[in-house]
């Protein structure tokens, strides 16, 4: 499995756990932009607030925040990140997953990147 088959599974597994339908492909997005990315698109119908690094995926809402942890398996608290007037709560992504999202901002996924 590639990183992109690998990041469309954890997001689906993401969005069969909060009650929405899986996706056949990752959406388009904007590279270098945390809230319209690929991976970010494809959760905004869940979470408008989400935006997606290669750190971590953070949003306003910390019930989501914990269903992203859940969903990644992960057990532990939330990460938690001020960001100007507001806080964020964030939640590491798993390596590959890191790895397709410093790519995609590379470049290497052409045919995900929203055309102008």
């Amino acid at each position: 499995m590639n990183d992109e088959q690998f990041t469309l599974e954890r997001v689906n597994r993401l969005r069969k756990s909060a009650g929405h339908q899986p996706l056949s492909t990752l959406p388009s997005g904007d590279q270098r932009t945390p809230g319209n990315c690929a991976v970010a698109r494809a959760l905004h119908d869940i979470d408008p607030t989400v935006m997606v690094f290669s750190e971590g995926i953070f949003t306003d809402n910390k019930e989501f925040a914990k269903v992203i942890a859940n969903s990644f398996g992960y057990n532990y608290e939330l990460v938690i990140a001020k960001n100007g007037a507001s806080y964020q709560f964030g939640v590491p992504v798993p390596l590959p997953m890191a790895s397709f999202i410093e790519n995609f901002d590379e470049g290497l996924y052409p045919e995900l990147v929203l055309s102008i």
